[in-house]
């Protein structure tokens, strides 16, 4: 077995399509789109290449890609947080360990020739990149904005020296087949009392003139979280094209004040996971097809991301969300949600959800390793 640094577009293809490959026969395994995945290590594409860089390394065996990880360094993240810590993610291999000791050990020698002190991972670019590495809920369909991995991965990762640093919690929602009246009640009473108001929107060119102000509000309400580093403006055009292709206007949300300035939203997506998984990363020439019938066919919605003003946080303004959310899953037919990793100490997000029939079906954990 031998490390190769990705160096060639033949490299780079073998280093997205090996994902594709090891888990061609597990049907819990989401495939993403592959052009997205060539664009993300792309540093003419990906504007995180504009405070962040990376090695990508390949484990081979003979001709045969046996596993992939890379390296990262957000010179952002060292600045936010005045320590040199760096990155390892999109790790990938067989059940083999000493192809992750060799894997880990060229990302540590790596980091470390930087001065890097402190590693973590697995992580992206950046929070809105998938993070984390399922520890529990094997047997569970993942989600089209989170990662799988089989079971061998935590252990392993473990007995290279890494020690657990954050975990996020993942919920599945059932949606009630009514909407509460006293939530209805609670929603209009927020709504007079604070004079707010939800954005009528009809088609996703509704949203384009508040889509500064979600990231805005991002950057203000995410901030505290493990490992955030704030949206640039270059970021906020590309995740825009990336994400808001896939909205429905329907699971978004948007309140807004009276003078139509954003104080809260919530963004949710109709699940893609079948048709992303027909795909195997390919649009064409029926992938296109099969995400549009997903739009309107559907009983299955990925709720992505809720924020709300810091001015009006702990007044009860989700219950404002909550209620549109009902209204247009009740309108279209959906049955379940499945809910964005919650981070274990964030208790404020994650009561929300007993207010709903709820299942707590996946752990997802960071690792750390002082190097």
């Amino acid at each position: 077995m031998k490390i190769i640094e990705v160096k060639s577009k033949k490299d780079m293809k073998e280093f997205v399509r090996f994902p594709y490959r090891l888990y061609h026969e597990d049907p819990r395994y989401v495939p993403g789109i592959m052009k997205d995945d060539f664009d993300n290590f792309n540093p003419r594409r990906n504007p995180a290449f504009g405070f962040c860089e990376a090695r990508l390394f390949l484990a081979l065996e003979g001709d045969r890609v046996v596993g992939r990880i890379a390296g990262i360094i957000n010179y952002k993240a060292i600045e936010k947080f005045k320590d040199q810590r760096g990155r390892f993610g999109y790790i990938d291999a067989i059940d083999d360990f000493e192809v992750f000791k060799a894997l880990v050990g060229a990302v540590e020698q790596y980091l470390g020739s930087k001065g890097i002190k402190i590693v973590q991972g697995p992580l992206g670019f950046t929070d809105l990149d998938e993070e984390g590495m399922l520890t529990e809920g094997f047997n569970e369909t993942g989600t089209m904005t989170t990662l799988y991995n089989h079971p061998y991965y935590p252990e392993y990762i473990q007995r290279l020296g890494y020690r657990l640093d954050v975990t996020w919690y993942e919920y599945e929602v059932a949606i009630p087949d009514t909407l509460d009246p006293r939530l209805s009640a609670l929603s209009e009473n927020l709504k007079k009392k604070y004079h707010l108001k939800v954005l009528e929107a009809k088609s996703a060119k509704d949203f384009l003139p508040h889509i500064e102000d979600i990231f805005k509000l991002i950057n203000v309400c995410y901030r505290d979280l493990y490992n955030i580093t704030e949206i640039t403006e270059d970021q906020m055009v590309y995740y825009k094209n990336k994400f808001f292709s896939l909205v429905q206007p329907d699971f978004i949300r948007l309140i807004l004040d009276e003078e139509d300035r954003l104080m809260a939203f919530g963004i949710g997506f109709p699940s893609l996971v079948k048709p992303l998984q027909r795909n195997r990363g390919h649009l064409f020439p029926f992938g296109f097809f099969r995400i549009l019938r997903a739009f309107k066919v559907n009983d299955r919605v990925e709720l992505a991301l809720i924020a709300v003003d810091p001015g009006l946080q702990g007044k009860g303004i989700p219950a404002i969300l909550f209620t549109e959310f009902m209204k247009a899953f009740l309108k279209n037919g959906i049955r379940y949600g499945d809910l964005n990793p919650q981070l274990e100490d964030n208790h404020k997000v994650r009561n929300h959800w007993n207010k709903f029939p709820h299942r707590q079906h996946k752990k997802r954990a960071s690792f750390k390793k002082l190097l």
